[in-house]
């Protein structure tokens, strides 16, 4: 492999730097699309081999709760702060940047090893503390605690393949980390089924071990697949563990104090929801949860993409001082997702209860269930653009070397938050209504507030570039939403009346939620036409490009 194999990929070199974005936060969310399907067929086979038994509470307990929270929690700590200073190194020698990453995996390793340790001598006594409900039932104890010393080990890889993405991401390459990351979810759900199929065969009493040599594989892959794209230059990586000896290291450990802070808070979030909902009653904190997951199918695969596409163009702008490229693509992103993510959220919300009947209303939900999850969707869904450009607009501060400022306005909005929860949701008639509202309007706060603290370290943009946008997204999100309503309206007793002979509930459901929302979505892709909103002409152009290479590639 060629130095040329670490040169950035590009989508056409002629394009501009926000095209590329758009290309590749495709290419990305593609790649997270399959990950994403391959995770919901991993709980598919978990539910179809071991159903909700003890078996899989000590597989999900040990999974969620330790190996990927603890993978969770370094890559937001490694992701902002690490990225920039490589970039910054780099730009100055390349060597530099290289020993820096080198210091760091040697801390990620030392770190890892020792935490993973102490979860392998300390597994029994540390499940029985943690879960003492699980460890009262001596199958899923005893199954609690191998699949732990199973998945441990991997922990050390797991976490480690941050490094290599991170890398790869700082010189634009971003292909080798989505396929890595796809692959892992691929090979858990593989190993799963072998596991379970051939070496311990269904009804196995341990054949939920399977689940964690999948995700030991998983990994360990996500590594091993990563490292041929940094093999040019690993002759100037050095393992070391000389912190002071090694530039941008105690800068890189210097801007996570900031990042503990923002993740405590994040994590008090939920906990905080989770009692009030108690109190309210019993089914509130499930209800809460459904309608929250359900708003976030729509937000976790292209926002999550465009951030981390961005993120390396911003860093690499803000090193060198480029504060009108930094601007422009602010303006890109957020005009980008708006357009994407307004009119979905309003749809989301018009449609919250055939939606709500569509994927959960079986069984043993009942009518009441109904309507307390699409109160609780609605009040989610109402937010979605904001949830989408939070984890972008993070990055432009990080790429500034500056962690503290996105992270003290998130704890001083998850004040509020506590705030609105418990005195709305226990002191008002708000109820439910109140708990599920404080995540929306408190993340608007924060995110507004970094939009206005960011703009005097920016070049100005101009009003021209952002009132005409939002006053035309508003008026076709606005004249969508009321076909939406009124379709749906219309449509209720007709289909209602309607008895299909095969699946006649689900017919139905699909009718009131796809008539509806396609409907509505071509009905504002034509306004936006009509009102030369620039997205639709872009990606318009961008498609027609494609197809005419294509073409005549073809011929």
């Amino acid at each position: 492999m060629s130095e040329e194999s670490l040169v950035p990929e590009t989508a056409v070199p002629s394009e501009s730097a926000g095209a590329q974005m758009t290309f590749w936060a495709l290419v990305v969310a593609f790649f997270f699309f399959v990950r994403k399907f391959a995770g919901l067929i991993k709980e598919h086979l978990l539910a179809r081999f071991f159903g909700a038994g003890p078996a899989t509470d000590a597989f999900k307990v040990i999974y969620n709760s330790i190996i990927f929270n603890v993978y969770a929690r370094a890559e937001q700590l490694l992701r902002p702060a690490y990225l920039p200073e490589f970039v910054r190194q780099r730009e100055q020698e390349e060597g530099r940047g290289w020993r820096l990453l080198g210091t760091m995996a040697s801390l990620v390793v030392v770190a890892h090893l020792l935490l993973v340790s102490a979860l392998l001598v300390f597994a029994r006594p540390l499940i029985r503390l943690m879960w003492p409900d699980l460890a009262a039932n001596p199958q899923a104890f005893e199954l609690a605690t191998l699949l732990l010393w199973m998945m441990a080990p991997a922990l050390v890889f797991y976490s480690l393949s941050l490094l290599p993405e991170l890398t790869l991401h700082a010189y634009k390459r971003f292909t080798l980390p989505a396929i890595a990351e796809a692959c892992y979810n691929l090979l858990v759900v593989g190993v799963l089924f072998v596991g379970v199929e051939i070496l311990w065969h269904p009804g196995h009493p341990r054949a939920i071990l399977a689940a964690g040599l999948g995700v030991a594989v998983g990994g360990v892959s996500r590594l091993l697949i990563m490292l041929p794209g940094l093999r040019p230059k690993f002759h100037l990586l050095r393992f070391s563990l000389a912190l002071r000896r090694v530039p941008g290291t105690l800068v890189v450990l210097g801007l996570m104090p900031p990042l503990v802070l923002g993740i405590a808070t994040g994590a008090l979030r939920p906990l905080v929801d989770s009692m009030v909902c108690t109190r309210l009653g019993e089914g509130m904190y499930a209800a809460l949860d459904f309608g929250r997951k359900l708003s976030d199918a729509g937000i976790m695969i292209l926002p999550l993409a465009v951030s981390l596409v961005v993120y390396p163009y911003v860093t690499e702008w803000a090193a060198a001082g480029d504060r009108q490229r930094m601007s422009d693509s602010l303006l890109w992103m957020t005009r980008a997702l708006a357009f994407l993510f307004v009119p979905f959220s309003l749809g989301m919300v018009l449609l919250a209860e055939p939606l709500v009947r569509l994927v959960y209303d079986y069984q043993e939900f009942k009518e009441a269930d109904v309507s307390k999850v699409t109160l609780a969707l609605m009040c989610y869904a109402s937010g979605l653009f904001v949830y989408a450009v939070e984890g972008s607009i993070n990055k432009w501060y990080f790429a500034l070397k500056d962690t503290w400022t996105p992270n003290w306005v998130g704890a001083l909005w998850a004040g509020a938050h506590f705030v609105i929860s418990v005195g709305g949701g226990l002191y008002t008639s708000l109820g439910l209504a109140a708990v599920a509202l404080a995540y929306p309007l408190t993340k608007a706060g924060k995110v507004l507030m970094l939009y206005v603290m960011i703009r005097p370290r920016l070049e100005p943009i101009p009003g021209r570039q952002v009132y005409p946008f939002l006053g035309k997204l508003l008026l076709a999100s606005g004249i969508m939403g009321a076909c939406v309503w009124w379709l749906g309206w219309a449509l209720e007793p007709r289909v209602e009346a309607w008895h299909p002979p095969l699946a006649p509930k689900l017919l139905r459901l699909l009718v009131l939620t796809g008539v509806p929302g396609g409907a509505g979505m071509v009905v504002f892709l034509a306004l936006a036409w009509a009102l030369h909103i620039e997205e639709v002409a872009q990606v318009w152009k961008w498609l027609r490009g494609k197809l005419k290479r294509v073409l005549r590639r073809g011929r």
